[in-house]
């Protein structure tokens, strides 16, 4: 299983190294208790500031991007490994950042990469709704637009079927557009360019909230993940 997401998915601290207490690895811990799934292995491929298409000026490596990832990443990996291969889509909020809300082109990254892993051979291709932002993010005050932006980004996802679940297990059950569940956020410690620790910025998860998204996913994948290990190669 190959994961590609931005920094919700691969931090829940000040160590950006380090992908110990992301989503991704609790869920190998779940899938470690289901003798059927033993023998499947995550690679964690989300990186901070990565976008699904857009080039992002951000980052410390502005071409970063997940279509520029696939290719380089599937290079070396024979046809029938691809075949078994399952691949979690984690969208996240910068490409509606830096495309100014702009829904449409957003989702034209998300479907270029698709087809990148469609021409690749890739199994099996899931996708994760975006997480919500808190309420009182500073990203919300910033982009006032973005909770609903990112809600139709879902919810047409989901129109075509193409999400795990409609919304993310993080969000509070009480509003739409989705806003965050204060609780999976409130324990994160980010850094900022100076390297000085801050306080949570309602926008990435702490170790609750990537357990929670562990949890969920585990019991969503199960079945499906066995089925995959039972087809023969």
């Amino acid at each position: 299983m190959v994961v590609f997401g931005n920094s919700t998915d691969s931090v829940t601290g000040t160590n950006l190294a380090d992908l110990s207490n992301a989503w991704p690895a609790y869920l190998q811990v779940v899938m470690s208790s289901d003798p059927r799934l033993r023998g499947v292995t995550i690679r964690n491929n989300a990186k901070p500031g990565v976008t699904m298409h857009v080039p992002n000026p951000w980052s410390d490596a502005p071409g970063q991007r997940w279509t520029a990832d696939i290719p380089v990443l599937f290079a070396d990996v024979p046809p029938e490994q691809r075949a078994g291969t399952v691949v979690i889509l984690a969208p996240s909020i910068i490409d509606l950042q830096l495309l100014e809300g702009d829904v449409d082109t957003a989702l034209l990254g998300f479907f270029a990469a698709v087809e990148q892993l469609r021409g690749l051979g890739i199994g099996t291709i899931l996708t994760l709704p975006m997480n919500p932002i808190v309420e009182d993010s500073l990203m919300r005050f910033t982009y006032p637009w973005l909770p609903e932006r990112m809600q139709e980004f879902n919810d047409r996802l989901d129109e075509q079927q193409l999400l795990l679940y409609p919304t993310s297990p993080i969000a509070r059950d009480d509003v739409r557009p989705a806003l965050g569940d204060p609780v999976f956020y409130d324990d994160f410690r980010g850094i900022d360019l100076q390297g000085a620790v801050v306080e949570p910025d309602g926008m990435h998860i702490d170790t609750d909230g990537a357990a929670e998204i562990a949890l969920t996913l585990g019991e969503r994948l199960g079945d499906l993940l066995a089925q995959v290990c039972a087809e023969p190669a």
